[in-house]
């Protein structure tokens, strides 16, 4: 009996192996990577002159090449929290269809949300992004206090972090300054009109949409912040994908260490925050 039990044993380390060597063998032979990028996400993926560019499309493009394969695009939207999406594009797949994508980007990194979603293994962060305010220097020259920002309207994306911050911070005081945007787009077209002095938002987002007109702004830190306002963004697969994990870690790894990823975050405008 012991020794059936051990053939079992090892007959079921084989499959499972065999199992976690699949995906990548399966990309291999097909000869491409499908990855899952947010899209209408300005500057990670976005329409220009009818095509789709941005930061995470070159990244994609960039991965992929290098390990031998062409890039297949899953765009996505944002469902109603980040594991709906986890589970849509990795490891479940919506229930309208289209499959999964074997890698996903702007994943959040961090050891309490990766135990919370163990159907997808989370890695290789490759950017620190945070939440800044940006503003008219004219209107605002500084800004060294959330009080300051009671005697003015700010700009900031409907149903996000920074509503939530800006609605709740000094009790509340700033509820009825606070002007909602969809898209967060609008909130910058806004800013650069003069009808609103400041915005909040993702420092990613706010230098990407600017572009060379960020010289004409100041970004700021949220002054005195109770609260953790950074978050590393890397990259999820689905957990029993090992052997894809570690070909994508390394590739990753080697596209920040030789400066490919700051070069395709500086031709977007956007300050590589490294984690």
């Amino acid at each position: 009996m012991l020794t059936r039990f051990i053939m079992m044993v090892a007959c079921s380390c084989f499959l499972l192996n065999t199992a976690w060597a699949a995906s990548l063998e399966k990309i291999q032979e097909k000869g491409s990577l499908r990855v899952a990028i947010y899209k209408d996400f300005a500057p990670y993926a976005f329409k220009k002159d009818n095509k789709i560019v941005g930061i995470e499309i070159e990244m994609g493009e960039a991965l992929a090449k290098r390990m031998g394969v062409s890039m297949e695009r899953m765009l996505i939207s944002a469902d109603e929290s980040m594991e709906d999406d986890l589970r849509n594009a990795i490891w479940k797949g919506h229930y309208l269809g289209g499959g999964t994508a074997d890698v996903m980007f702007h994943v959040p990194v961090t050891p309490a949300f990766a135990a919370d979603n163990d159907q997808v293994k989370i890695f290789s962060p490759y950017y620190r992004e945070q939440l800044v305010f940006v503003h008219n220097t004219k209107r605002i020259p500084n800004l060294t206090s959330l009080a300051i920002l009671a005697n003015h309207t700010v700009g900031t994306e409907l149903d996000s972090m920074a509503s939530t911050f800006l609605t709740s911070t000094l009790g509340g005081r700033l509820r009825e300054n606070v002007r909602h945007f969809l898209p967060f787009e609008e909130a910058i077209t806004s800013l650069q009109a003069g009808k609103i002095p400041a915005v909040l938002g993702t420092q990613g987002q706010i230098e990407g949409l600017l572009a060379e007109d960020k010289a004409n702004y100041a970004v700021s830190a949220i002054p005195r912040a109770q609260f953790r306002a950074h978050w590393d963004v890397g990259v999820a697969v689905k957990a029993e994908y090992t052997a894809l994990a570690k070909e994508v870690e390394t590739h990753l790894n080697a596209m920040i260490a030789d400066g490919t990823v700051e070069k395709i975050f500086q031709r977007y405008h956007v300050t590589l925050n490294k984690p």
